[in-house]
């Protein structure tokens, strides 16, 4: 699966009306959020991404089908494959 996003970690900020998700890395705006309580949300998604490609690895193939193929498709949805 390759990286077809701004690679993380993403900080929240956040004023009155919109949330700002910026990229660590290099300061760029990443997202605007239109709820500022979707601004954290959406910072989190890099490292959410990582933890669950993590726990897919980490599952053993007879163990949880149904957990594996929803945490696939998660990651798939995520990479927008």
């Amino acid at each position: 699966m390759s990286n077809t996003y701004t690679p993380g970690p993403w900080n929240a900020s956040r004023n009155q009306y919109q949330g700002l998700v910026i990229s660590e890395a290099t300061g760029a705006n990443v997202a605007v959020t239109y709820d500022v309580k979707d601004a954290d949300l959406v910072a989190a998604a890099p490292k959410m991404l990582e933890l669950c490609e993590l726990a897919l690895r980490c599952l053993d193939e007879d163990e949880f089908p149904t957990l594996r193929d929803d945490l696939r498709a998660v990651i798939y949805e995520a990479k927008g494959l």
